[in-house]
């Protein structure tokens, strides 16, 4: 019975190790199929990565041109307003220039019109003045009645004189 045993025991060592020799062999395969996996997924999110990044680099890209474009065109909105601005201002700046000129214009005739209607008067007033004298008609706010024969300043009835009756007479 003790070779018996032994041989059993012997087999049954022999089986545990190659049991065990078998079981380390699957978790060896098993361990590689875990890092092979698993490198796999690294590698490929790397790459997603990668992609991403690109992605992410291309945007930022058209973003700055975007950005620039747009700066671009309000500068040129404003400058073109700021253009529009100043041609507004010169022209407002000539239409008062020709109103100015054109009410200084409008006075000067207006004047001119009215020193030669003056002039006007006053010749007319020197010929009536002049035919006055020439004809001895009266003239204007005169009576044409009989001038008295007194002489001026002294009043006729009293023989006063017009400044003594203003000072006198109180």
């Amino acid at each position: 019975m003790d070779t018996l045993n032994l041989s059993d025991r012997s087999g049954k060592r022999s089986s545990n190790k190659l049991a065990a020799e078998q079981a380390t062999a699957q978790l060896q395969v098993a361990e590689q199929k875990g890092e092979t996996s698993f490198m796999a997924r690294t590698a490929a999110a790397e790459e997603r990565l990668t992609r991403v990044s690109l992605a992410v680099e291309a945007l930022e890209g058209r973003v700055g041109a975007l950005v620039e474009d747009f700066r671009g065109r309000i500068e040129g909105t404003l400058q073109a307003f700021q253009g529009k601005g100043a041609r507004q201002a010169k022209d407002l700046e000539k239409i008062a220039q020709l109103l100015g000129e054109r009410w200084f214009q409008q006075f000067r005739e207006q004047g001119n019109a009215a020193v030669e209607r003056l002039r006007e008067e006053l010749k007319n007033s020197g010929r009536v003045v002049g035919e006055q004298a020439a004809t001895g008609q009266p003239g204007r706010g005169e009576t044409g009645g009989p001038q008295p024969s007194y002489p001026r300043g002294i009043w006729p009835a009293t023989g006063a004189s017009i400044s003594g009756a203003c000072a006198g007479d109180a």
